[in-house]
């Protein structure tokens, strides 16, 4: 298992993994996920709240996030399997 903390900020989307993994947001963010390796647009997203998780249960789904601008904390801790 690898855990990692990968830092995020408003301006634009952060590759996160694409790997099976538990990924833990320590801020409010967005949240993006695609099978193929493409930027989100800025309009699509879930909002992911503070200590929110999220499980990412498959290799391939790429996992992207941004954090909101109102945020205090701008990381996500990720752990890949």
């Amino acid at each position: 298992m690898i855990n990692k903390r990968v830092l995020i900020n408003s301006d634009s989307w952060t590759l996160l993994t694409d790997k099976t993994s538990l990924i833990q947001f320590n801020g409010d963010a967005y949240m993006y996920i695609n099978d193929v390796a493409v930027v989100a647009a800025d309009s699509v997203g879930f909002t992911m709240a503070k200590g929110e998780k999220y499980v990412n249960s498959t290799n391939g789904v790429y996992v992207y996030s941004k954090s909101a601008s109102s945020a205090d904390v701008h990381s996500v801790t990720v752990s890949e399997v």
